[in-house]
Formats: C-alpha cells, structure tokens, sequence
C-alpha cells in the first residue's frame, strides 16, 4: 500500500505552516481524488444511476484512491458507485429512480459524487498513511435521502462508520455519534460529518467512509485540516484527576505545587515530548501524595476513566462480547434505582471487561461496582466471584482488598463465563487492609441497611431478612454482601407466596361446604402464615396452588354428603356427544373435538374426554351462550358443576335464571389445558323451572371457550319427588320411555311417563 512518510509530510507542510501553529488544508497531501471526480459512473440507465441493493454491482476505484472493501456485517443488501450531477439513483428494483442533489455542496464546481444505497453500510478506504502528532479535522459532506414522503422531517439518523483507524485498532469516529453507530443528519440536504482526530505521536493507520441509510446517502468533497500545536490534552486530563486528589487530601503542598506547574506548560507548551515528561512529573505528584494519606481514600475521580459509561462507549476500557446500553426506562423497570446515571454495560458469551489504571502506589486497593448477575470482579491478578442482583436489579459488590506490593500498575474490571449487567465502578486506596476494609463495610452496610428498608421487599419476612440484620450488625463485610444478595434473590419466592395466599383467601368451608375438609384446613392454615424462609414459601405457594385446584372438584361432587341426590340426567346432553348440540339453546356455541392435550381429563379415568361443548374457531364478534331450561325443579338446595376453560382473561358467567351466580376467569391459551371445575350453588324455594345458561361475562379480543361435563345435585329438599316436567322435542331425544302400567312408548303424548328410570310429565 501507499504510504505518506513524516519527512515528506513535514516538507510539504513547513512553508505554508511557518513557526506559529495553525489549522493548513493537507487534503491533497492524504488523499487523491477527494471529490470523486476521476471515479468511473455506475451503470446508468435513461440518467438513473443503477445502484440496486438486491444486485450488489458496487464500483471498484482502488486505481484513482479509494478501495471498496464491502459492507461491515457482510449484509446483502448494499450497493455503491459514483453518480453525475444532478444525481437520480435506482436503489431497489421496485422503484425506476429517486432524485438526490442536483448540485454538490459547492454548487458548480462538481460533477461527480459517490453514493452508498441499502440499509447497511458499504465502505471505502484510502491507502495507509502516517500522519505527524497533532489535531485533525476530517470532514465529510453528506447528503442523506429521506424517502418520497409527503411530510419529510427535517432531520434523520444514519449509520457512520467514517473516521480514522490507526493500525493498531484505535478508532476516531464523530464524537456524537451514539452507542447505536449512528449520527444525525440533514434531509435531503448537505451536511456534513466531522471527525476529530487528536495524535500525540506520529501515527499510521486509513481513512475510511462509511454510511448506511433506509434509502441512499451521497457524499463529495472530503477534505483533512492540520495543527501542528503541541497537544496536550493528556496532560490537561491529568491535572483535572490531580485536582480531584487533591481535594480528597485537603491540599497536599507538593501535589499543589506540582499542578500549578502542568497549568503553567499548558499555558506555553514547547514540543510533544515535553508533554509525555510533565505527564509523568504529575503522576509522580499524585503518587507520592497519595502514599502519604493516613486514612482510606476513593481514587476513583482520580484514577479511573469513565468509571460508569456515561460517555455512551468503553473509552479506557477494553471489553468483549459487552455494549454500552442505555438504562431502561424508571417506569417499567427498578434498576434505575441500582444503576448510576444513564448508561451501563450489558455482557454476554464470556465476557472480558477491563481497565489498566496505571501509575498507582503501593498499598492496599478494592475494587466495587454495581453488578446484576454472577460474574468475578477483577482486581490485579484476583478474580474474585460475586453474586450481583438477579432480574436487572443491581447489588454494589465489593471484591476483598488487593495488595500491590511495589508501585506500578493495577488491572481492574469484570469477568463472567455468562451474562451479566455492571455499572458504577469504584476504586479505594489504603496503606493497610484494616483501614481499606472498613471503607468496604461502611457502604456495604449503608446498602444493605437502604434496600431492607425498600418497600418492593416487604414480603421478605423470614430468615433471609433476619440474617441479613444480625449480617450488618457485625464486622465482616463480605458476610454482609453475601446475606444481601441471598436476600434479594428471595424476593420472588415471598412475592409469589404472598399472591398465592392472596389467590386462596376465597376457597373457605362457607363458600365450599361440600370441599374436601383436609384441603379447606390447609387453605386456612397457609392463608394465615407468614413463610420464615424461601424454601418454605416455595413449598406453601406449592400447596395452595394444589389445593385451590383440587377444593372446586371435591365440592362439585360433594365428596363425602351422603343425602346428595344426583340428577344430572334431568339435564339433557350434560356431556358433549356426536356432532351437533342436542338439548340445548346455544348461539356461537357447537360440538369441538378438541385435540388430546387440551381434552378434559374423566373423573376417575385415564382417558380425556376430546368432544366438548365451545365456540368455533371463526368466532369474532357477537356473544356465546348455552342455556337449557329444567322443568319443574323441586324444592331445596342444588349445586351445579361445569368444566370450563377458556383464553386468559375471558370471563364466563354461570346464570340460574338470568341472575349471575358465578364467573369463571380463563387463566390459559386455546390451547392449554386449564380446564377448571366451576360450581354454583342455588335454592328452590318452591317447585319451579330453572334455566341453565352460561355465557360471555364482558367483550373479548379473543374469544375461545369450552364447557362440558354439566353435573346436577339435590344436596337437600324433603319432597323430591324426581318427576320433571319435559318438552316434546326434548322427549323425542329420549330413550326407554314406559306408561305406569309398565308398556314401552314409543311416541308418546301429554301425561305421566317413566323415562329412564325417573317420573317425568310431559306436556
């Protein structure tokens, strides 16, 4: 590759430059053809540039300065090429042509510009040069396409990838661009993109383009400014830290002296090496100062670099498989509440996030942050495992103390063999353990002694929260971090014993005579326990989940009454048969076969009943109802058992004559299997008709539900005489029909018949 030296670089720059530093155009020295004008055109069709994405026929122009190296993530959909003023490209094979500047940013003085199309970004490169130590601007015009609309907006945001890339891998991109690669732009204007670039030393690496855009970006006229001032950026960097200290040390002589002195070379710097000498003077400052401290001190103003990301990238520090991410919103997750700031670091594969923080004396050093999920903090050669908070909630964890032994350098950071979330990092200085580690147990505590307080946890009430209290009274703040996190973790098993008591409170003896009275006791009991560990929440949350499912059965068949009277042959169809519906009044209710994992489980059987009563699949509008009307029903108390299941949320009513006795809740999918036993108890004051009927509690998005297996039972009356009076219809669907004297019927008429086995009237 081609590669520009310092000497010629210097020659060509000495006589424009003089001895006062200033910004000089070196456009033409770095890059050839920055206007694109010696580019070959794309193929063009009746005018139209034919940059079509699908078809990938991008234009090499390595031979007139500019390499085409492909897209960053190998994405098919891209395209590139230079286009003639005034610029109409096609970009897909949908659209015949789009216009985009009829003039580049200097009207007239181009007729050439360079065009990338696609979502994703396409990139050219110039041979490799080596630049001199100085400031940068590199600038390039950009003219983004915002698409046929009739109210475009004024601005938009496109993929950037253009800046200078060292050859050792350091990166100098738009400093506003966001953690999402992109930066914002004009609309079907020219802007331009500025990329600064600041080098302390002589530097080889590329200048490259890259942009990417839902329609098609045009860019023309790039061009590089220089300054040959001493940078001194790290120095001026160096004497905010020392400041920092020096507030914390309540103004150590020398270290003030010695900052006064790096104000003063900024002030009139003389060459780049002399900057390098007074950084290190001031490192040396600090460390010396530092060394003499009597108590703990926080160094992390002083010493570490974007300790909690809030610059929106890694900057000092080195990471794989993590990103910079922006906290979620306070309003839909707690972890504002853990995190520092605006942003943090998501981790994920087996993540490596480190910083070297250089310079240090000897001494003891502890290292926290604020961590969700299991990963080992990393100070110098420790790894150290620690627990952070579960579900996005952060833990401040502390790794023990590191003693550096000799002066020198000191790696801190993060390590994980899974995911896990971090923010917040911290980093305390101390000439001896003891004093280090009381620093740790102090804040330790203050957390601790903040999120015990926390309302979200009040259900904690058991061992966890009562070691955590013993925790925090001692001395040991490792016992105290750990109880924490064993306390946080522990928060969904209260939580859902707590919602579960909450679930049960209604499944009394009063509101299920008939229930199972080990299953009823057990309910009472767990309903007014306070759980005393985790464990024992999980296994109560377990036990009433069972037996709120098992106490609607048992009541339903009114297990152990023995006077009960089962009449469930007075209603007709009471299971769902063959394939129409037979003895009842339905509207958007027919015969389902359903398929064998959502059947309704046999009483008794290990066969699943398939044919049950529900709505049809092309149901969407209206209501769904079933309804039968029993005849002359006696006097004294009933129960009614249905099997229903139906789509989260949908309520269905159980009615006895109209009036509302009960409402299932669907609590699954169409296609789970939560059948549930509803049962309704009603009084017959006298012998009357009852109607039957269950239906639509309230509208539903999605309506999907099924009832079978009606069971009737007289549990107390005194006159039950089991005569009932039927309609004609419906006799016509029995069978085994007899007179008094004992003769079969085959059709019979108004009076007094025995049909199966019972007194029936028929009118």
């Amino acid at each position: 590759m081609k590669k520009i030296s310092l000497l010629m670089t210097a020659t060509a720059l000495l006589f424009s430059m003089g001895t006062q530093a200033q910004k000089t155009d070196v456009t033409t020295t770095y890059f050839t053809n920055p206007g694109f004008e010696t580019c070959n055109l794309a193929t063009v069709d009746n005018g139209v540039a034919q940059l079509v994405t699908n078809e990938k026929t991008a234009v090499d122009y390595e031979a007139v300065g500019w390499k085409y190296i492909g897209p960053l993530d190998n994405s098919s959909a891209y395209n590139a090429g230079a286009a003639a003023y005034p610029i109409t490209v096609k970009y897909s094979k949908w659209l015949s042509g789009i216009n985009g500047p009829t003039t580049g940013p200097a009207a007239g003085e181009n007729t050439k510009a360079l065009c990338f199309t696609g979502n994703k970004s396409a990139i050219y490169q110039t041979p490799e040069v080596t630049l001199p130590a100085g400031t940068y601007t590199f600038k390039v015009n950009v003219y983004s396409y915002n698409g046929q609309t009739s109210n475009p907006q004024p601005t938009m945001k496109i993929t950037s990838a253009s800046g200078f890339i060292t050859k050792d891998g350091v990166e100098y991109y738009n400093k506003n661009r966001s953690a999402t690669k992109e930066i914002l732009v004009s609309c079907n204007a020219w802007d331009q993109d500025i990329i600064e670039i600041e080098l302390t030393e002589e530097t080889t690496g590329k200048f490259q383009i890259s942009y990417g855009a839902q329609y098609f970006v045009t860019i023309d006229d790039v061009s590089l400014e220089y300054d040959n001032s001493v940078v001194t950026t790290a120095l001026e960097n160096l004497i905010t830290k020392a400041n920092a200290l020096n507030a914390m040390l309540r103004g150590n002589a020398d270290l003030t002296t010695a900052i006064g002195n790096a104000e003063a070379f900024v002030a009139a710097p003389t060459t780049q090496d002399a900057v390098t000498t007074e950084v290190e003077k001031l490192y040396g400052a600090m460390s010396t100062a530092m060394a003499s401290a009597t108590t703990a001190l926080d160094i992390t103003a002083a010493y570490v670099d974007n300790p909690s990301f809030e610059t929106g990238a890694f900057g000092a520090w080195e990471c794989e498989d993590g990103a910079v991410q922006d906290v979620p919103d306070a309003a839909t997750s707690p972890v504002t509440q853990y995190c520092h700031g605006a942003k943090m670091v998501a981790c994920s594969g087996a993540p490596v996030l480190t910083q070297t923080i250089t310079h240090l004396p000897a001494g003891y050093y502890l290292v926290s942050a604020k961590l969700a999920g299991a990963a080992k903090l990393v100070t110098g050669t420790t790894n150290t495992s620690v627990t952070g908070g579960s579900n996005m909630l952060y833990l401040r964890v502390y790794a023990p103390a590191f003693n550096l032994t000799e002066a020198g350098n000191l790696v801190i950071g993060a390590k994980g063999s899974g995911t896990f979330n971090i923010d917040d990092f911290h980093l305390y200085y101390a000439k001896d353990a003891a004093t280090i580690e009381a620093i740790a147990l102090a804040a330790v505590k203050a957390d601790a002694t903040a999120i015990l307080a926390e309302t979200q946890y009040a259900n904690i009430t058991g061992e966890e929260r009562s070691e955590t209290v013993t925790a925090i009274e001692g001395t040991d703040y490792k016992a105290v971090n750990t109880k924490l996190n064993k306390f946080v973790a522990s928060k969904t098993a209260y939580n859902d014993f707590v919602a579960q008591q909450q679930k049960a409170a209604p499944y009394t003896s009063e509101a299920y005579p008939y229930a199972d009275k080990d299953m009823l006791q057990l309910v009472a009991t767990n309903c007014s326990t306070t759980a005393q560990s985790s464990t024992s929440a999980q296994e109560m949350t377990t036990q009433l989940k069972n037996a709120i499912e098992a106490i609607p059965m048992s009541n339903a068949y009114c297990e152990g009454i023995t006077n009960k009277t089962d009449l469930t042959d007075q209603i007709v169809g009471a299971d769902a048969t063959g394939s129409t519906v037979t003895g009842w009044t339905v509207n958007n209710i027919e015969i389902c076969t359903l398929s064998n994992y959502k059947a309704r489980p046999i009483k008794g059987q290990a066969t699943k009943d398939v044919t049950v009563y529900g709505t049809p699949n092309s149901y969407k509008t209206g209501t769904a109802s079933i309804q039968q009307t029993l005849s002359n029903l006696a006097k004294g108390t009933y129960v009614l058992s249905v099997s229903v299941m139906a789509t989260k949320d949908i309520p269905v009513d159980v009615r006895i004559n109209g009036v509302k006795k009960n409402t299932f809740v669907g609590v699954g999918t169409g296609a789970s299997s939560s059948w549930n036993e509803v049962v309704t108890t009603f009084e017959q004051t006298e012998a009357a008709d009852v109607t039957l009927r269950l239906d639509e509690g309230a509208d539903a998005t999605t309506k999907l539900w099924y009832a079978d297996n009606f069971r009737l039972y007289c549990i107390s009356n005194g006159e039950a005489t089991a005569i009932r009076t039927v309609s004609d219809k419906n006799a016509a669907n029995t069978k085994a029909i007899f007179d008094l004297s004992g003769r079969r019927v085959a059709q019979p008429t108004k009076g007094l018949y025995i049909i199966n086995g019972k007194k029936v009237v028929i009118k």
